[in-house]
């Protein structure tokens, strides 16, 4: 087990996870892994893995890329291990497998919990003439939201590009880490956020 010593030098070990049916817990952006790195981030390659733990208070937190056909196994640890299992729906076969998996090197479920969610709620109609300020809170939010090792921001000129109906804004596809085909799209009306259902068709 080496303890990580730059987000650069870690970028290289996630970049060879980043194929079609690894199963992973792990979805920190830049940010997220620079605050690990201070405060004691761990990595362990093996057969078909990589695991990452993450240094708390008499604790270690454990997050994991699993190829398929893994050979899983920890490294020897003085500190207890704990981790979390978060997946949609269409992922629990993946993540129930990796769940046997931990369970065959001594973990056991502690508690569960269910995430809900609601449906979306139409914005208010507040929207204000675009300005500067709007394009530059719109690109922050992409910048914010962003990773680079799963995604891209488009330059400045095509964000400001003016779109018609009928229009091909994305198509749907699947790169970085996803684990299924999808497409990032928000909709923002006149420099306001807004709920796109009213204004997209469904394509035949």
């Amino acid at each position: 087990m080496r303890r990580v010593e730059s987000y650069a030098a870690l970028t290289p070990l996630l970049s060879a996870q980043l194929r079609r049916g690894v199963v992973t817990n792990c979805f920190l952006s830049p940010a997220d892994y620079q605050r690990e790195i201070d405060a004691g981030l761990f990595y362990e390659e093996g057969d078909g893995f990589l695991l990452l733990l993450r240094q708390r208070a008499g604790y270690r937190l454990l997050n994991f890329y699993l190829h398929p056909g893994a050979k899983l196994c920890l490294p020897g640890q003085t500190l207890p291990l704990v981790t979390e299992l978060a997946c949609r729906e269409k992922d629990q076969d993946a993540m129930r497998r990796a769940q046997d998996a931990l369970c065959a090197l001594g973990f056991a479920e502690c508690f569960r919990r269910l995430r809900r969610t609601r449906a979306a709620v139409p914005a208010p109609n507040n929207a204000e003439a675009p300005t500067e300020a709007s394009f530059e809170a719109v690109r922050a939010f992409l910048l914010e939201q962003f990773d680079p090792l799963t995604g891209c921001i488009p330059p400045d000129e095509e964000l400001r590009q003016a779109v018609s109906a009928g229009q091909t804004l994305g198509t749907v596809g699947q790169t970085g880490r996803a684990t299924g085909a999808h497409l990032h799209l928000e909709l923002w009306q006149q420099g306001a956020a807004c709920d796109p259902a009213a204004l997209l068709e469904t394509a035949p």
